[in-house]
């Protein structure tokens, strides 16, 4: 290879170097069997003791036990890893020894002064796994919805609606990326690295789902993590007025469920989802950013397909979905302007289609829907819509008080298009919408502030937790 210089090694590259030294010092909080014994002179001096790790890193493990020993000895010890067979050997010495519980335990300190090459390897790969792994299942015995992962900060859930840290270290911006490097293929790695961002789904078992959102902050790579639950919710778990279920039975047409981010949009379309599926024959083609539930066929075939790992936008996979002989169409955010008009396409040509986005109300969601698409095109656009709406149902997900148990609570907004409301959205007087729901009771509508002012009566939500709900819900465009 001209240039190169074979007598010659490579220069150091010090900032791999840095990072290597980096992901080798890492140390995870982790309780692990062990078994070890004492040596001398590179033989073993004493039975087989059993213990187990507190926190571990390639270079030495913290490990309970209930035998006292020598600083300075040395040991052999046999690591039970989850997940890494057989267990992994290492030799190192005893630098640190602590009583607890006035002689009960010992809490002792090994550095390793021996790791066989493929046991590193093995050792900090899995590490990293298990670093987030012991994360999640840390959230899941906690009942928390969401955990957090920002530099400098320890690990964050969301319980009850309420931000709780982990009692753990703070996290360091190369600890955070070495962790969700480990459960991502070199695919999504290179695709994060590209765009900057990435929305996937993990599961530790198929039970226990995740939604990863991976994104850059200041430089720093950080993770927000939703728990997808192992179920899908019925609608009477989910308190969804009637009338939406209602929606499940039309051959065609368009349905927009909306919100703010975080109000379980996705959630609710997948309860709809599978109601249909429980109900009648129908091709669902679901498509989603990540897929976060499985949906198992019932009497219906539902095929679900990933942006960005099954095709390529919502805007081409809706395009080809015209092509699969779809009944259901199920899109899972209206991103663009493309995406807008084939969604409406795809109502006109006798499809139910299901589509979400944010939006904080009726009034608001129909405005946004309209503004995505070229000015020229608006007029065209609202006929469309007028046309093909079977409803919107809009939701937020409102911190319980305490009395009742804390936890969230689901607030609604319906909206089924009468010949008014159809009228309004044609002729773009959208304020008007406000009192065709008001009024529209008898055809299962109802505001948000309504349900809001509702679950304040019932002392299901206090009373400033409503006022800061019902600003949003009283939004005009």
């Amino acid at each position: 290879m001209p240039g190169a210089n074979p007598g010659k090694p490579a220069p150091a590259d010090p900032q791999a170097d840095d990072q290597a030294n980096r992901r080798q010092a890492y140390r995870a909080r982790l309780a692990c069997p062990m078994v070890y014994q004492v040596l001398q002179e590179g033989r073993a001096a004493g039975p087989l003791i059993h213990a187990h790790t507190i926190n571990i890193s390639s270079k030495g493990i913290l490990m309970r036990t209930t035998q006292a020993q020598e600083l300075n000895a040395t040991i052999e010890a046999q690591i039970n890893l989850p997940g890494v067979q057989p267990a992994l050997s290492a030799t190192g010495r005893i630098v640190r020894v602590e009583e607890e519980e006035e002689g009960k335990w010992y809490l002792i300190g090994v550095s390793f002064s021996r790791l066989e090459p493929e046991s590193h390897v093995t050792f900090l790969n899995q590490l990293e796994v298990l670093a987030i792994t012991e994360l999640l299942k840390e959230l899941m015995r906690a009942g928390g919805s969401d955990l957090h992962l920002t530099t400098g900060q320890p690990p964050i859930i969301r319980l009850k609606g309420k931000l709780t840290p982990l009692n753990r270290p703070a996290f360091q911006s190369h600890q955070i990326r070495a962790s969700l490097y480990s459960i991502m293929s070199e695919e999504k790695i290179q695709t994060f690295e590209k765009t900057k961002e990435l929305d996937f789904a993990y599961s530790l078992a198929p039970e226990k789902r995740f939604r990863f959102n991976v994104h850059w902050q200041r430089g720093q790579v950080e993770a927000a993590i939703r728990v997808i639950p192992a179920k899908i919710p019925t609608w009477e778990q989910l308190h969804v007025p009637p009338v939406v279920l209602d929606w499940c039975d039309k051959a065609n047409g368009l349905i927009l469920v909306v919100g703010p981010t975080g109000s379980g949009k996705t959630t609710t379309i997948n309860t709809l989802i599978h109601e249909i599926n429980k109900k009648r024959d129908a091709i669902i083609i679901c498509l989603e950013r990540p897929i976060e539930y499985v949906h198992t066929n019932i009497k219906s075939v539902i095929k679900q397909r990933e942006i960005g790992s099954d095709t390529l936008s919502f805007a081409e996979a809706v395009k080809r979905s015209l092509r699969q002989d779809p009944d259901v169409i199920v899109v899972g955010e209206v991103e663009d302007a493309e995406t807008a008009q084939v969604v409406l396409a795809a109502a006109e040509t006798g499809n139910l289609v299901f589509a979400s986005f944010h939006a904080t109300n009726t009034i608001q969601a129909v405005d946004r829907f309209l503004n995505i698409c070229p000015a020229q095109m608006r007029t065209q656009v609202s006929f469309q819509l007028a046309s093909v709406l079977q409803g919107v149902l809009t939701q937020h997900l409102l911190p319980k008080e305490e009395a009742m148990g804390g936890g969230i609570v689901l607030a609604t907004e319906v909206f089924v298009p009468s010949e008014g409301g159809k009228s309004h959205i044609r002729n773009g007087t959208l304020s008007q919408l406000y009192s065709a729901i008001e009024t529209g009771g008898s055809y299962g509508m109802h505001t948000l502030e309504s349900s809001i002012k509702k679950l304040v009566q019932q002392g299901i939500v206090s009373e400033e937790t409503a006022q800061a709900h019902l600003a949003l819900a009283t939004q005009r465009v």
